[in-house]
């Protein structure tokens, strides 16, 4: 039983390093899951087509067709998330992303944000020149 337990630990460490490492850095997010999804169901069919008579071959058919659908609706990774990470959300709205891509050990992407106009400079930022009472002038 133990020998079990430590196949299952290695292939599960195995796998995480292969999907992260090679998969996503190759072929992209998008294209991983969806290769994730078809290794799932060919095993799955595997089962169906190999342990049952003709009732298990019929499911295998709807199973595949089904699957088939579920891996082309994979969506890509939206711009955005690339480009803001878990604040993505504070970010819609604020400008576009014009390109992003994947990478081994960062992602890139380049935005272009929408700037407020505002009639004069906040207190934070403002200079000597936009006070309106300066020292040694008269008010």
């Amino acid at each position: 039983m133990s020998r079990i337990y430590a196949a299952n630990t290695l292939g599960a460490i195995g796998g995480a390093l292969v999907a992260s490492l090679i998969l996503i850095a190759s072929i992209g997010s998008q294209r991983t899951q969806q290769l994730l999804i078809a290794v799932s169901v060919i095993s799955g069919l595997l089962l169906l087509v190999l342990g049952s008579e003709w009732r298990g071959k019929i499911s295998a058919i709807a199973a595949a067709l089904v699957c088939g659908f579920l891996i082309y609706s994979v969506p890509p990774i939206s711009k955005i998330l690339i480009a803001h990470g878990r604040y993505a959300a504070t970010w819609v709205g604020r400008g576009d992303v014009v390109y992003a891509e994947e990478g081994l050990n960062a992602s890139v992407a380049v935005s272009c944000t929408k700037r407020a106009s505002r009639s004069r400079p906040p207190a934070a930022f403002a200079t000597p020149s936009s006070f309106s009472h300066r020292a040694g002038s008269k008010a």
